[in-house]
Parts: C-alpha cells; structure tokens; sequence
C-alpha cells in the first residue's frame, strides 16, 4: 500500500477551501463524505493521517447536525 503524504492532504484540502472561498460559498468545510473526493483516498485510509494532523493543529475537525467536517486553521 502507497504512503499517504500527509502535506498532500493538507494542500488537496487546502484546494477545495479555497475553491469554495472564491466561489463565495459558506462554510469553509469538507464533509467527510466529500473527504474521499477531495483528497482521492477513502476515508478508512485516511482516519489515521486526519487524526495527527487534528492533534497536532493542523486540521480542525467538527460535527454538523448529520455529519463530521474538516477544515484548517486558516478558513475559520
């Protein structure tokens, strides 16, 4: 199995915020049933990368009403 760069799912990230940010769309968020689209992996491959960069603050992890989301510092 390929090695996740956890830089490349911080900047796959970083792209989608700032896609929706120009298209003036509110929240700055990646859902998590969006996550596997944005960054390319399924989110059972991702769960351990996300959960460093969230203890490390560098990934801020939320609930909405029916689901988990992610953003990064920078889009709060």
């Amino acid at each position: 199995m390929k090695k996740i760069d956890r830089h490349e799912v911080i900047r796959a990230i970083q792209r989608y915020l700032q896609l929706r940010k120009g298209e003036r769309r509110l929240p700055l968020i990646v859902l998590k049933e969006q996550l596997s689209s944005v960054v390319g992996y399924d989110f059972d491959t991702l769960r351990p990368i996300l959960l460093d960069l969230y203890q490390e603050g560098l990934l801020i992890s939320g609930r909405t009403l029916n689901s988990t989301y992610f953003t990064l510092p920078d889009y709060v």
